[in-house]
Order: C-alpha cells, then structure tokens, then sequence
C-alpha cells in the first residue's frame, strides 16, 4: 500500500504556474510517491492486501490523478492571462462622435467652403507641399484616372471657381494617430458646364489628412466612384 499526501497550497501561492513549473511539480510527485522517506513505503508484492487497502489505493491515485488534473488546469488559466498576447487594437470608424472626428469633419467642411470661394490663400496654407488629387474611378478596375493635380495645378484649377457648390454626405473618420482617412461623397454644381447637360455630378472619395503641431492637413483627395452626372 501507497500513501502520499502533500501540504494544499505549497505548489504555488502567487501565481499559477507555468506549464513549465507544472511538469516539474508533477514530476516531483511522482518521486515523492516513489522515493520520499516520509511516505510509507511499498509493501512487498506477495504480501497479502486486504480488500481495505486495495479501496485506499484506489483513493490515493484518484486524488493523485485530480492533482494533476488542477495543475495543468491552472497552468493553462495561468497563461491566458499572464501570457497572453492581446491584438492590435481595430483601427477607429465612425461619423465624428469624439472630439478629435469632429474635428476632421470641421476641416473637411472648412476646405470645401474655400474650394466654393476660390480661396487659394487659405488652401495653400492647409494643403501639404506634396498633395495630389485624382479624378475619376478608372484606376479602380485597372484602368486610368481622368487627371492627377499636384498642389499647384489643383490650385490653379479652384481659383477658377468653378463650382457653385459642393455638399458633402455619409461621411465617416478613420483615425490612424496623426493620420485621418475619411470616405464619403460629395454632390456639386459647376458653374459653368462645358456640357449643359452635365451640371450636377457627385463623387465618392477616399481623402487623407495628417496632422503636424497640432493643425490638420490636407494629403491628398482619390475618387474611388464617379464623377456620376445627374439626369
């Protein structure tokens, strides 16, 4: 007959183990079953057990088996909450309901009201040295755009004022840090159409801002759908 016993509590009392510190626990109980002094130990094979001492070992190796069983179960608790290594966080979308989108949505409204005026001055101010703005989606199916501006060009072409209006729509913020992506779409009216038949178009965009000592800048405008002239 076999008997083994350990103090409750003396495996660990700070953190769960490892599953590491886990095998050597039980590999120590495994010599303590077999070699400690302070167990009794076996008794010779041919010694005749009574049906009594069969039950206790069956006792002793269920709770050496549950032993076992809690500490590897608690290694594995242990390490999804000490070890665990969290993803990075999902990039931010919404339609401007903190205070840092709000603020994006207010720019973005500000440097349309300028492209309406004409106002060059302004945006050159608040449009980055190295911005561009492409028209039209063919580069979407592998095509090519209508026109990529650079800074100067784009300017030159709003200090025409060419539009009477530009209303942006369903517009929603990414935020990347220092970086604001938004998507949406804007309906405008020329002016003065080449065609008559082609005075009102919308366009859906993809538009870049970055932010450089605390004011917001305008990167660069892609459109990713249309322009799509009204009927």
């Amino acid at each position: 007959m076999v008997r083994f016993e350990r103090n409750p509590g003396t495996c660990w009392d700070k953190s769960p183990p490892t599953w590491a510190e886990s095998e050597d626990i039980l590999g120590s109980c495994n010599d303590a079953r077999q070699n400690s002094g302070t167990i009794e130990q076996p008794l010779d094979i041919t010694a005749q057990r009574s049906p009594r001492d069969d039950r206790h070992l069956v006792s002793t190796d269920r709770r050496f088996m549950l032993t076992r069983r809690k500490a590897l179960l608690t290694a594995a608790a242990g390490t999804a909450v000490f070890g665990q290594v969290r993803p990075a966080p999902e990039p931010q979308i919404s339609t401007g309901t903190t205070s840092q989108e709000a603020e994006v949505l207010a720019f973005e409204r500000n440097m349309e009201a300028a492209v309406v005026r004409g106002d060059v001055a302004f945006l050159d101010q608040i449009c980055a040295s190295d911005f561009s703005f492409t028209h039209g989606d063919g580069w979407v199916t592998g095509g090519k755009p209508l026109r990529v501006e650079n800074k100067s060009q784009w300017l030159m072409a709003v200090g025409k004022q060419p539009y009477l209006s530009r209303d942006l729509a369903s517009v929603q913020v990414e935020l990347h840090g220092d970086i604001a992506i938004t998507y949406g779409m804007y309906r405008a009216r020329n002016r003065i159409p080449a065609d008559p038949t082609r005075r009102e178009f919308t366009v859906w965009f993809e538009r870049v801002y970055a932010r450089h000592d605390g004011r917001w800048q305008y990167i660069s405008h892609r459109t990713v759908h249309g322009p799509t002239y009204a009927e």
